[in-house]
């Protein structure tokens, strides 16, 4: 069948790539790439100083913009709405830099130095190690979270007007904003049940925007880090003199959860809400507790921050001087002392760890729903049963010349399996002295968790009218209200399963495929055609999903090390996996990709054609070791098989360097005088380019 061409716009792409460095001694930081007309570059950026990147890792970004409104620098905007962008950077080292106006800054060739500087405090580490490990930095409606890899998580409130969103590392064209709850600042508000507390409420009146001036910055609701504490904590006493001309603000909410996370993901219906995962560990959604009293010394902090200003209108240092000079001790003491209202709970232990903390709260989690882990008999359960009633005819039971060439079962660890095990039936003479249900959860725990997304879905798992279902009642809390009725999270684990929840209704999931059946299955190679047996081929070489982006509703798109997996989940379910009737639902996209650290992916044609959809995208890899990847691509509808380009590359050339997180700052889509096609039946453009 020949390959017809597409037509694809593919506009200007700009990124942030960090750049760790292994060498000792030597700074890492992050470089500007720029993918346009089928090429990357690398655009120049200038820092007055490296010394805070000398042995420290760039984490994690988050790029902040207005939604629809046009993103303008400060230095022109003399209004008070503030229309600047914020690229915030989490390093290793426990700080947070926050760079305004930063597209302005690197088109400009001005230095992309910090503006303003958080620190993650209580520090993760209190020797001198700087390897504080970022699961997820992201930001809602005011709050920025930052969570380590640790359990311990950081919350800055920020002054910035309502519309602020984070950007994401995807661009799907026509995609509607509801999909991702973001049509809407305040869900609450589109008819459901209102599940805010009274302290939320309280809260969210007291945190809004003030209008923009020089003291009335992004950071002001936050507390600067105190002289005496820059000053005796090893970690912020080594690199602190990095920032020396910037003021360091501390968080405003702490919270340590009992495990780690390596998966970290604001809740969208409620910004002090977050979904964790991480290895061994079930899916969750957890809710912070924000106590009145901490509402009342917020309050009481702006009350005074006000007042003091109108007098003296400079940047406040130190709060405990500023206390120390009317006379108490510390700003805590000052407002439990000399309070401006009624303070709530005075007799509680709140007020003595906002005390002994110099103003961060410590705040508990409680957790509002859970994954119901590794209980369901599902494929590896069947793969290892021993009993011979229990073989069904999807495997063939090994006769007894087999059985007795291999008389020993094969060593499975604990911690671990290949998943090549998986690929043929498993002999286990000796199962019946083994735990196996113990030991198939401990497995099932094992193929963790890579990717999540959380949508909106007007439509249950199989694609038909989404009904609540009232009799699973006793799986649904307080916390999730009919505003959660809508509410999927979509998965993909490391070993080829897509998992679908929907926390509502069930705290299993509502649906469950995993493409190793396909693989796996024992069918008649005649009875399938040859772009079948060819996708079946092509299925079985994909070994570790890695990224998960949803396109639709219904369309998500998978990354492989070796390709893209294009998943239509309504169509898709076990039975069609099963007897290899898949039509629409899966198709896949082969390409060497290598070990993928991170991705950007921009879909630049979407559109419906019968039962399928005509797909042109762009893919833009950061590979293990140094290496970034301009990828282009295609699905059309009559085919279960697209095609990849590697349109250019970019390497590096230091060997103690390597390409890491990647965060999409602009896309610019192409007028129609720059429209080009590329013939994905062609040779494919291959540009070892070598950048630093």
């Amino acid at each position: 069948m020949g390959l017809r061409r597409v037509k694809v716009m593919v506009g200007t792409i700009t990124l942030a790539v960090s750049t760790p460095c292994n060498a000792k001694g030597k700074p890492s930081g992050y470089r500007l790439v720029q993918y346009a007309d089928g090429g990357l570059s690398v655009i120049s950026h200038f820092k007055e100083h490296n010394r805070a990147d000398i042995d420290v890792y760039v984490q994690a970004f988050c790029y902040l913009k207005p939604r629809n409104r046009a993103v303008v620098p400060s230095c022109i905007n003399d209004g008070l709405v503030d229309s600047s962008d914020y690229m915030i950077l989490a390093k290793s080292s426990g700080f947070i830099e926050i760079i305004q106006d930063f597209q302005f800054k690197s088109q400009q060739g001005l230095a992309l130095d910090p503006c303003f500087v958080l620190r993650c405090s209580p520090e993760d580490n209190v020797d001198l190690r700087c390897d504080s490990m970022v699961a997820g930095l992201q930001y809602k409606e005011g709050l920025l979270y930052c969570c380590l890899c640790s359990g311990k998580i950081y919350v800055y409130v920020l002054n910035l007007p309502h519309d602020y969103i984070q950007a994401e590392n995807s661009f799907v064209i026509s995609q509607p904003a509801e999909l991702f709850y973001s049509g809407s600042t305040y869900p609450y508000l589109s008819g459901g049940r209102d599940s805010r507390s009274l302290e939320e409420a309280t809260f969210y009146v007291n945190m809004k925007y003030t209008g923009r001036s020089r003291l009335k910055h992004i950071c002001y609701y936050l507390l600067p880090m105190e002289p005496n504490h820059l000053r005796v904590s090893p970690a912020i006493f080594l690199f602190g003199h990095c920032y020396k001309d910037v003021t360091i603000f501390k968080p405003s909410i702490f919270v340590e959860l009992d495990q780690g996370v390596t998966t970290f993901r604001i809740n969208p219906l409620d910004r002090f809400s977050f979904f964790t995962a991480s290895p061994r560990s079930a899916l969750m959604i957890r809710k912070i507790m924000l106590p009145m009293a901490y509402v009342d010394f917020f309050i009481a902090f702006i009350t005074k921050k006000k007042i003091i200003q109108e007098t003296k209108p400079e940047e406040i240092k130190s709060w405990n001087m500023v206390a120390h000079e009317n006379g108490y001790d510390s700003l805590v003491n000052w407002i439990l002392e000399d309070p401006i209202h009624d303070l709530s709970n005075l007799a509680t232990i709140f007020w003595e760890d906002l005390a002994r903390y110099d103003g961060i709260s410590i705040q508990r989690t409680i957790t509002v729903w859970i994954q119901k882990q590794a209980h369901v008999k599902d494929d590896i359960f069947k793969l290892f049963r021993h009993e011979s009633n229990h073989y069904d005819n999807d495997f063939d039971r090994p006769d007894s010349a087999e059985t007795s060439a291999s008389s020993a079962p094969r060593r499975l660890t604990r911690h671990g399996f290949n998943r090549n095990v998986l690929r043929s039936p498993v002999d286990l003479p000796h199962a019946m002295n083994w735990e196996l249900g113990s030991f198939v959860r401990d497995l099932g725990r094992n193929t963790f968790m890579a990717d999540f997304q959380v949508i909106r879905s007007n439509t249950d798992s199989n694609g038909g009218e989404h009904q609540d279902r009232e009799e699973d009642g006793e799986t649904r809390t307080s916390f999730l209200t009919d505003n959660y009725k809508d509410m999927d999270i979509v998965c993909i684990d490391r070993y080829s399963t897509l998992t679908v929840f929907r926390p509502r209704q069930l705290d299993s999931a509502v649906k469950r495929v995993d493409f190793l059946q396909y693989c796996m299955r024992l069918s008649d190679q005649s009875s399938m055609s040859g772009e079948e047996a060819l996708m079946q081929r092509m299925l079985s070489t994909f070994t570790c999903l890695k990224k998960l982006f949803m396109l639709t509703e219904s369309l998500c798109m998978a990354l492989d090390t070796n390709g893209v997996l294009l998943i239509n989940r309504h169509q898709l379910s076990e039975a069609n996996v099963r007897d290899q009737t898949t039509g629409q639902a899966i198709k896949v996209a082969p390409f060497n990709i290598g070990l993928i650290s991170d991705a950007v992916l921009i879909v630049n044609k979407l559109d419906k054609k019968g039962n399928g959809f005509e797909i042109a995208y762009n893919l833009l890899v950061s590979c293990i070791p140094g290496q970034i990847l301009a990828l282009e691509g295609t699905f059309v509808p009559e085919s279960k098989i697209g095609q990849i380009t590697l349109r250019d590359s970019l390497k590096l050339k230091r060997k103690d360097r390597f390409v890491d997180r990647i965060c999409l700052v602009s896309y610019e889509p192409s007028r129609g005088d720059r429209k080009r096609s590329f013939d994905m039946s062609g040779p494919s453009i291959t540009k070892r380019t070598k950048w630093e």
